[in-house]
C-alpha cells in the first residue's frame, strides 16, 4: 500500500513538472511573439538634384544707340519731302518717336552723349513739325501714281497743285540737315567722314531743278554739305561738321548750318570752327534748327 502512495506521489511530481515546463514553454512564446521587432534606421531619403536651370538668351545687341537715332532722324527727314498720304505721315512720326527714344538711350559715358542732348531738341521739334503737316498736309482726294513708260518717271496725278517754288528753300535745308545727320552717324561708326555722297550712301538727289547737293570732307575733322541754287531767287546753303574734344578728351561732333543772306546761285563759302562754336561766313546766317 505504501508502495503504491509512494508510485501516485511520484507521479504527481512528474506531471506537475510536464505542467510547469509547458507554461513556461508557453509564456516564453508569448515574449518573443509579443517582443516589439528592433526599429530598422530608415533609409536616407536621396534628394533629387534640383533641374538645372534653363540658361537664360544672350542679350540681343542692338547696336549704336546714337548712329540709330541718327538714321531714323535722317529717314524721316527724307520721307517728309515726299509723304502724300496718312501712313507716310505715321511713318513719318514713328521715325521721329524711334529716334528721340534711341537719343536717350544713348549713356552718359558714351563720347556722342553730349551730341545726343543737343539733337535731342532738334528731334523733339521734328516730331512736332510732323504731327502739325500730319494734320493739314494729306491730300483731300486721292492721289494716283502712273509710270510714264518711256522713261519710268513717276508722276503724281491728283487735284493737289504742285509744290511752288518758294518751298525750295525750305526743301534745301532740311536736305543739308540730313546731310549733316548722315555725316554725323558715319563719323561715329568710321571714325571719318565720307568723301562724297555715294560713300555716304545717301538717297538725296545731287542735282533736282532747284538744286545741286555735294558732301565732302575738306580735313580729316571737317565735312562740308553744300546745296546751291540753280534758279534766281533761291538762297543756297552750307552744313558742316565738325570734330571737338569734350571736356573728358573724348572726340564729339558739332554740327551747324549756313544760309546766304541774299539770293545766290554761286558755291557758298565755308563755316568755322571758334573755340567749340561753328560761326557762319560773312554774307551767311546761322539756320536755327
Amino acid at each position: 500500500m505504501s508502495h503504491s502512495l509512494s508510485h501516485l506521489a511520484r507521479s504527481g511530481v512528474a506531471i506537475a513538472l510536464v505542467v510547469l515546463t509547458s507554461a513556461c514553454d508557453v509564456l516564453r512564446s508569448m515574449t518573443e511573439t509579443t517582443a516589439p521587432a528592433p526599429v530598422q534606421p530608415s533609409p536616407a531619403i536621396r534628394r533629387s538634384a534640383p533641374p538645372s536651370s534653363t540658361p537664360t538668351a544672350p542679350p540681343i545687341i542692338v547696336g549704336n544707340p546714337f548712329e540709330r537715332a541718327v538714321s531714323k532722324a535722317a529717314s524721316a527727314t527724307d520721307r517728309t519731302r515726299s509723304a502724300v498720304t496718312r501712313e507716310d505721315w505715321d511713318l513719318i512720326i514713328l521715325l521721329w518717336q524711334q529716334a528721340i527714344a534711341l537719343l536717350n538711350q544713348v549713356p552718359r559715358s558714351s563720347p556722342n552723349w553730349a551730341v545726343a542732348q543737343k539733337l535731342l531738341p532738334e528731334y523733339q521739334q521734328g516730331l512736332q513739325n510732323a504731327r502739325q503737316l500730319a494734320k493739314r498736309g494729306i491730300p483731300s482726294t486721292p492721289i494716283a501714281v502712273n509710270k510714264q513708260a518711256q522713261n519710268d518717271t513717276l508722276l503724281i496725278v491728283g487735284s493737289e497743285p504742285s509744290p511752288k517754288p518758294s518751298a525750295a528753300p525750305q526743301d534745301a535745308a532740311s536736305s543739308i540737315t540730313t546731310l549733316n545727320q548722315q555725316q554725323t552717324a558715319f563719323f561715329a561708326k568710321q571714325k571719318r567722314f565720307a568723301v562724297n555722297l555715294a560713300e555716304l550712301r545717301s538717297n538725296l538727289a545731287a542735282d533736282t531743278p532747284t538744286y545741286v547737293y555735294n558732301t565732302t570732307t575738306l580735313q580729316p575733322n571737317q565735312a562740308i554739305s553744300t546745296a546751291v541754287a540753280k534758279q534766281d531767287g533761291l538762297v543756297s546753303y552750307t552744313g558742316a561738321v565738325f570734330v571737338i574734344k569734350n571736356e573728358k578728351n573724348q572726340e564729339i561732333t558739332v554740327a551747324a548750318i549756313c544760309v546766304t543772306q541774299k539770293p545766290s546761285k554761286n558755291p557758298p563759302a565755308v563755316p568755322q570752327l571758334k573755340g567749340k562754336d561753328i560761326q557762319c561766313p560773312t554774307g551767311m546766317d546761322l539756320v536755327k534748327t
